[in-house]
């Protein structure tokens, strides 16, 4: 089954069971998991709208005759991604739609089921290429620098980052001649790939892998009374967990924050409604929604976000992602220090830091940096994640002769060398920044 027919049989599926609208349910509470300056973004008649976490200040994103599906919100809640069907040429095409100017843009003329990185530098779709099949492709946010990632004789779908970015997870078509199949694959940066679990009759329609060390899967089950479901695996070989229960069905799911629970589409006998529930299954309906709306993605607020980074005024993406501590902000020292004219070398237990003739040495354990003189305490500590050093960029900020500029209310961090003073004060362009890129996207 192809991508296209596929969506169109879930909104076909969606739309018969609000067209039997009774009274509606009201399902438990749950509260807390929406915050008041998150915004949920969903589809409503095709176009995309977007109400905040209270119910409030429903506004229209999108306003076309094109049919616009897998909608899916940028961690950093700047952008959505999504696909749009044109009539004219019979494709869906991925689009972006800028939050703060309201602009939307066409970025890859033929793809699908788009999916952000987890530092919303990348992209990761499927396209069609000649033979039949869908392949997986990676693009920045732009659209620029593509990359095929996967070359096999049958179709890769739903493609969606790990959350440190190092891994892909996409569905692999298994055709075989009475019953369908579809195996979930791991793929890692050098290319190696795992085969996670084998699923037969049931049609994957969607893919959740953040924040969580599990992913989350929607599934549309076959072998009985048709129905969609959702399930929860972990990243290794092993059987889903089904999560859903009762009569209803749930589809478009995707993880909440601190993995507190589920944002989903739920298919009841009465109505087809964005809900927002715990993994025990408790949950409410997202405020300021109707029957009928699909596919909620949630743009997360400023308290959810890591901060904005821009780097002598660039705006820069970094793994592992920026952390707040206190009053000051963590960034990846390896990424950070060639962009502000530094160099990092090990000596022994400590790095050593160099710029010209000057020399810093900072031991990872201790915070404690020197130049020769008494050694300084960092404050706050540096943080290893990943394999990554996070430093402290405000108490550095002297010592590395930068100017940092920090709001924490709009959670944006501003980097500048002491020494540019011809840099532009617009801020069009971005960069990605990581320890390591073996491969665009993956990390």
């Amino acid at each position: 089954m192809t991508l296209r027919r596929l969506a169109s049989l879930m909104a076909a599926s969606l739309a018969l069971a609000c067209a039997a609208l009774g009274q509606e349910e009201v399902l438990p509470a749950a509260e807390g998991l929406l915050r008041p300056d998150d915004q949920v973004a969903f589809l409503r008649n095709g176009d995309i709208y977007m109400v905040s976490g209270e119910g409030r200040g429903l506004q229209r994103l999108t306003n076309t005759t094109d049919r616009e599906v897998s909608l899916r919100a940028a961690p950093d809640g700047s952008a959505l991604v999504y696909e749009s069907f044109d009539a004219a040429t019979n494709e869906f095409a991925i689009y972006t739609h800028d939050l703060a100017s309201g602009m939307s843009r066409q970025i890859i003329p033929v793809g699908h089921a788009p999916s952000w990185s987890p530092d919303g530098g990348w992209l990761a779709y499927t396209a069609n290429v000649p033979g039949g099949a869908y392949e997986v492709f990676v693009c920045d946010r732009h659209g620029q620098n593509v990359q095929r990632l996967t070359d096999t004789p049958t179709s890769e779908l739903y493609p969606v980052w790990s959350p440190d970015g190092s891994r892909l997870a996409y569905l692999r078509d298994l055709p075989e001649a009475t019953r369908r199949s579809q195996v979930l694959v791991i793929r890692d940066a050098a290319g190696g790939e795992v085969e996670v679990a084998t699923l037969t009759d049931q049609q994957v329609t969607g893919l959740s892998w953040a924040p969580g060390a599990n992913l989350l899967l929607a599934a549309r089950v076959t072998e009985a009374q048709v129905r969609d479901e959702l399930y929860e695996i972990r990243p290794e070989p092993g059987t889903p967990r089904r999560l859903t229960e009762g009569l209803d069905g749930e589809t478009a799911g995707a993880w909440l924050p601190e993995v507190a629970g589920l944002l989903c589409s739920q298919v009841s006998r009465s109505a087809s409604r964005p809900i927002v529930r715990t993994l025990d299954g408790t949950g409410s309906l997202v405020p300021g929604t109707e029957s009928g709306d699909l596919e909620p993605t949630l743009i997360p607020g400023p308290s959810r976000r890591a901060p904005t980074v821009y780097v002598r005024n660039r705006r820069s993406f970094y793994l592992p992602a920026p952390r707040i501590v206190g009053d000051d902000v963590l960034l990846p020292l390896q990424a950070l220090a060639p962009q502000i004219g530094w160099m990092v070398t090990p000596q022994g237990a400590t790095l050593r830091l160099t710029m010209g003739d000057r020399e810093l040495d900072l031991d990872p354990t201790t915070g404690a940096l020197s130049s020769g003189d008494a050694p300084l305490l960092l404050n706050p500590l540096p943080v290893l994640i990943d394999q990554a050093l996070l430093v402290p960029v405000g108490a550095l900020a002297e010592h590395l002769a930068l100017t940092v500029d920090w709001n924490p209310t709009a959670r944006v961090l501003r980097v500048t060398t002491k020494e540019a003073t011809d840099e532009p004060s617009e801020r069009p362009e971005t960069e990605r920044v990581a320890p390591s890129d073996p491969e665009p996207g993956i990390q």
